[in-house]
């Protein structure tokens, strides 16, 4: 019996001793468990006898996350390129040597004078005439003028042209202008090309049909455009300029340009004349 009991006792030591060694390991386990997996959910649970702590471990789910930009909308904003206007802003000095002239157009009509400048002398009536002059006569009229350089000229009338006692055997530009016109200052460049192109065997004669030329302003305005032909004053040369006018249909207008050879008009030009133009007549004639 002793014996019996001995073993009884001793069989339930070793259970005990078992259980709890097998609480103490799984303690020891949740206790890692713990410390390692510290997001786990904490629940009760019970081991053997007693309750303890027990962590289930949360299951992980992945998820995947996708954002979808919405296209974005493109504004084609049309903007107006801002324009830059450019202005070259030419500073002219006044000097004696160079003198503005507004430009004007010379025709028929102009009949004023605008900001001084003035290309058409008007027509010339019979009562400017002087007493002594006689427009119908047979014969022609001789006109003695002299130029402001000093220099003196016959103009003798024909049917068709003129004779000039004075320059034998050369041709002729005979020209009205006025130095307040500004295309008459611009044909005085031509005029000097074609004396330089043709030397000795062209005069040019310009008469002053815009108003009086005194002496002293005559000369200013030749030196201050170098003029090297004759220029007189047409208030001497109101009757030769009334023949013009009656002959070859002038107007008034300035500068009206004659080419005469051997007594006869080759040509005439009402306004500007260019050097081509004047070539075109002249060149035949040598």
């Amino acid at each position: 019996m002793i014996s019996d009991k001995r073993s009884t006792i001793l069989a339930i030591t070793l259970l005990s001793v078992a259980l709890l060694t097998t609480s103490c390991i799984q303690k020891k386990e949740l206790s890692i468990e713990n410390i390692s997996q510290p997001r786990h959910q904490q629940q009760q649970v019970s081991v053997g006898a007693k309750t303890v702590p027990y962590t289930e471990p949360i299951q992980q789910v992945q998820q995947t996350i996708r954002y979808t930009q919405p296209p974005i909308q493109q504004h084609t904003q049309q903007t107006q390129q801002p324009v830059t206007i450019e202005t070259t802003t030419q500073y002219v000095q006044e000097s004696p040597s160079a003198p503005i002239y507004e430009e004007i157009e010379c025709t028929d009509e102009v009949s004023s004078s605008i900001n001084g400048n003035n290309c058409d002398r008007g027509s010339i009536d019979k009562s400017q005439l002087n007493t002594q002059y006689s427009p119908d006569s047979l014969g022609g009229n001789m006109h003695s003028l002299k130029s402001i350089q000093g220099q003196s000229i016959q103009v003798g009338e024909r049917s068709n042209g003129f004779t000039f006692p004075n320059h034998p055997g050369k041709v002729i530009i005979l020209e009205m202008f006025g130095k307040n016109c500004p295309h008459c200052i611009k044909e005085i460049p031509t005029l000097k090309r074609i004396k330089k192109r043709y030397g000795n065997r062209v005069e040019v004669i310009a008469i002053h049909s815009q108003g009086i030329l005194s002496p002293s302003a005559g000369q200013r305005f030749i030196s201050q455009y170098r003029i090297n032909y004759p220029v007189t004053d047409g208030s001497r040369a109101t009757e030769l300029q009334y023949f013009i006018q009656n002959t070859y249909s002038w107007t008034g207008v300035l500068p009206f340009t004659m080419v005469i050879k051997d007594g006869q008009t080759e040509g005439s030009f009402s306004g500007e004349v260019s050097y081509s133009e004047l070539r075109e007549v002249m060149d035949p004639l040598f």
